[in-house]
């Protein structure tokens, strides 16, 4: 039987490297929008992280193929003679390629790459849909979710939704854009929200080191910080105030389990149900999660509290310094959705076929570890000598 053949986007990126790795293992043929310079080498460098190496040999058989192209342009720059050539091979579509950015001085740049790229990677999709069914996969995020009674739904979000900053806005836009080709052009898209995406679930295997892993980097870099400035005379005692609510729940996804999360969805008869948050059963709280965190790094001195309550004293330079370090993280850390409706992706995959591990200290310390040690290296390799308390401030 002849392996499926896929076309990935986002691939040199965080899921996108484990979903490449994963379908690969599962014997599909994977074509790969990498964008220039050196697309090939790019991208084997990283799936190459991913799989210890081992992912050249399925390079060498001939089953991954690299394609230079840009999701921001039409056709993503290619020839048309390619993007046919292309649409005729492609039968499934996963599209991971996105920009985190938030800031609104990157507004133009998040657009481009989350609103156009998904609208121009949608128009490619229907090509590949011309005389055979091709589904399109679209990750999104559960933070894009429409929140009502603090639960995620599992609906689309309406024009007027809210959202906490510009990247959850062009994923939401993104959504509407994979809702508007499902109706009008009836291009069998799917919505797949992940929430906190974490590293492997045995090894806390990572890369491309964004989100929840910002505050980590935060606290290591005070840390840091104080262990150049004082020397032997740091006590660990961060003596660092965080607005943050306590037991305010986090909802991790080991990158491997998400992708097969993601695989199952794709080969479950989904009929007209298309937007699935691929959620934990469980969650962590704030309070837990700095806990592990200070463990980790063998500090103390780590305080959680309202912005009320932090308002009373001044900043001091630490916390004005960590409080600039982790701009797109604040808000979650005082608010967030209390639980994610998944009675969609239940549906589809229960837990007798796929139960999501516990996310607990256990698992959380071997992601710290992980992260700890690539820190360790950037550092030591780099060395940027962390900024004197007199900058930080």
């Amino acid at each position: 039987m002849q392996a499926k053949t896929v076309f990935v986007t986002g691939g040199t990126g965080f899921l996108g490297s484990f979903l490449i790795t994963f379908l690969l293992q599962k014997g599909y043929r994977v074509v790969a929008l990498v964008r220039s310079p050196d697309p090939q080498r790019r991208l084997l460098q990283v799936l190459g992280e991913v799989s210890n190496g081992g992912v050249e040999a399925f390079d060498l058989e001939g089953r991954l193929r690299v394609v230079e192209g840009d999701i921001r342009a039409p056709g993503f720059g290619l020839a048309e003679a390619v993007q046919q050539e292309l649409a005729q091979e492609v039968e499934e579509i996963w599209h991971c390629a996105s920009c985190f950015k938030f800031q609104e001085r990157y507004r133009e740049e998040v657009i481009a790459h989350n609103v156009t790229g998904t609208s121009n990677l949608l128009d490619f999709a229907c090509l590949c849909n011309q005389g055979k069914a091709a589904p399109a996969f679209y990750v999104s995020t559960a933070y894009a979710a429409p929140v009502s009674g603090r639960v995620a739904r599992e609906e689309l979000p309406s024009v007027d939704a809210t959202h906490r900053n510009l990247y959850e806005w062009s994923k939401q836009e993104a959504e509407r854009l994979v809702e508007r080709f499902r109706r009008e052009r009836h291009l069998p898209a799917v919505i797949l929200r992940p929430t906190i995406v974490v590293g492997h679930s045995v090894t806390g295997k990572a890369i491309r080191f964004t989100g929840c892993y910002d505050v980590f980097r935060a606290l290591y870099l005070l840390t840091r910080v104080l262990e150049v400035n004082l020397g032997p005379q740091f006590d660990r005692n961060l003596r660092l105030r965080i607005p943050a609510q306590p037991d305010l729940p986090h909802n991790f996804v080991p990158v491997d389990f998400l992708v097969e999360a993601m695989w199952q969805v794709s080969r479950a008869e989904r009929r007209d149900t298309f937007i699935f948050n691929l959620a934990n059963d469980t969650a962590i709280p704030s309070a837990d999660l700095f806990r592990i965190t200070a463990k980790a790094l063998r500090v103390t001195g780590i305080e959680l509290m309202k912005e009320d309550a932090l308002q009373q004293r001044s900043l001091t330079g630490l916390e004005r310094l960590f409080t600039r370090q982790v701009q797109f993280q604040a808000p979650y850390l005082l608010d967030s959705p209390f639980s994610f409706d998944t009675t969609n992706f239940r549906r589809l995959v229960p837990d007798t076929l796929l139960s999501f591990p516990r996310v607990d200290e256990e698992m959380l310390s071997r992601t710290s570890s992980y992260y700890l040690g690539i820190l360790a290296q950037q550092f030591s390799r780099r060395c940027p000598t962390p900024p004197p308390l007199s900058q930080a401030a």
